[in-house]
């Protein structure tokens, strides 16, 4: 029993770990959306890398002048 309680607790620590790696992720997306929208409310991720794939359009175009 002692093996099936060290296996569930190491399970249940390493949940608690990948919640708080995918919190981080999160807040660090959420940042990138806000520096590349001018902070001007994105109110999401949720349009996946369109406005990242736009400003480095935008970019490339700029540069190819």
């Amino acid at each position: 029993m002692k093996d099936y309680q060290a296996a569930y607790e190491a399970c249940k620590l390493q949940a608690q770990i990948w919640k708080q790696e995918a919190r981080t992720a999160n807040h660090t997306i959420a940042q990138i959306y806000q520096a590349i929208t001018g902070a001007k409310g994105e109110p999401g991720n949720w349009n996946g890398a369109e406005p990242v794939k736009a400003l480095i359009a935008e970019r490339d175009a700029l540069l190819s002048r």
